[in-house]
């Protein structure tokens, strides 16, 4: 049997759902044995009551934080404790923070299969700060030489920023990308649910679901979707989401002047995200940078056409003019163009939304991914 360890800083949006989509799929696993480290800052209820359920397979690291400080010194020897007490097969770190301090505690004890899932690299953040990019690019060069068996990126751009960005050999990064199960909704829930936010049947409903933080440049979203209901009066416009950020896209969003503002929602974080992105007509994100953003698989899944800023992550999930247009950020009158270009071609939402579900259905089922980890995990690992 395989022992396996998990580490993560964040239980929350993708990272964490990532985690317990592992979780889910080897802990019933008999040739395996899966116990997750993670970080008590950052986890989200849905998330927490899972950990409730399986206590003695989550294990809560207390140094494991998001700010840089002292503390992450103490987690590399929290996490170094109780590795020498499992004696792991294989250790699997997710994320910029616990990518740091696990790889160096497994480095310490001695691991011999040690993984990586960035989920978007920290330095990709600094494009106008060429020092922190810098600084953050070779952390990441000296911890794949140094304390890591090999990279797992989870999107094409990922390993192309592995790639241009020189991080490591080739061969030390591989590709499996994320997996994911859409549930089938009835017609009649999905219009009860737009009937919640007084959406009519035949309005077009352009669309968001993102943190409003900076990396999801939450103000282009809200600019996009004002001008877009402005210019077509058969749209409407809803973001779902919360974070440090809301209180300024409230803001913004409180000077639109009627009738514009009546078409628009501001519906906050979402407990039902299926659904929420089943009832939009087109989907938009305007991040700065991803890793594979399960919003956009969910919107693959849900066979909708997608409007995405041209960055690593997204333009996995989006081929320009086919299921889709991609436009540079901050780029709000591009974003406005293509979706005009959308919804004035018969028949070119119908046929974009084709081509979503068409590249969901051969690239990330849940099953592939299953495949893919069960050869590393297991394989790999063989003496």
């Amino acid at each position: 049997m395989k022992r396996i360890v998990l580490i993560t800083e964040v239980m929350e949006k993708g990272v964490g759902k990532h985690i317990m989509d592992l979780f889910s799929l080897f802990s019933e696993d008999s040739q395996s044995d899966l116990i997750v480290l993670y970080g008590a800052e950052r986890v989200e209820p849905q998330f927490q009551k899972m950990i409730d359920t399986h206590k003695d397979k989550f294990i809560k690291i207390e140094h494991l934080k998001r700010s840089i400080g002292i503390g992450d010194i103490k987690s590399i020897f929290e996490i170094a404790k109780i590795l020498k007490d499992i004696k792991p097969d294989v250790v699997h770190c997710h994320s910029s923070k616990a990518g740091l301090a696990g790889r160096v505690a497994a480095k310490l004890e001695k691991v011999k299969n040690v993984y990586y899932s960035p989920h978007a690299y920290f330095f990709l953040k600094f494009k106008n700060n060429s020092l922190k990019r810098f600084i953050f690019k070779i952390a990441e060069k000296f911890l794949s030489k140094r304390c890591t068996t090999c990279t797992i990126a989870t999107s094409k751009g990922e390993k192309e920023a592995f790639l241009n960005n020189h991080i490591d050999k080739k061969e030390k990064c591989i590709l499996i990308e994320h997996g994911i199960q859409v549930p089938e909704i009835e017609n009649k829930q999905l219009q009860e649910y737009k009937e919640k936010f007084k959406i009519g049947e035949n309005q077009v409903v352009i669309g968001a679901m993102a943190r409003l933080e900076q990396q999801k440049d939450p103000i282009t979203t809200i600019t996009v979707i004002e001008n877009i209901v402005r210019q077509n009066e058969n749209t409407v416009g809803i973001l779902f989401g919360n974070g440090s950020m809301y209180e300024t896209i409230l803001e913004k969003y409180n000077k639109i002047e009627e009738p514009y503002k009546t078409r628009i929602v501001l519906a906050g974080e979402t407990k039902e995200p299926e659904l929420s992105i089943a009832m939009m007509d087109v989907y938009l994100t305007t991040s700065l940078y991803e890793g594979l953003p399960y919003t956009l698989l969910m919107a693959l899944g849900y066979g909708k056409p997608i409007l995405a800023t041209n960055v690593e992550g997204n333009k996995d999930c989006v081929i320009d003019g086919v299921n889709g247009f991609l436009f540079e950020v901050g780029d709000s009158a591009k974003a406005e163009n293509a979706y005009e270009n959308m919804i004035k071609q018969n028949g070119l939402l119908k046929q974009m939304g084709k081509e979503s579900k068409n590249i969901y259905q051969q690239r990330f089922s849940m099953e592939q991914m299953k495949n893919m980890y069960q050869k590393l995990y297991r394989e790999e690992t063989n003496e």
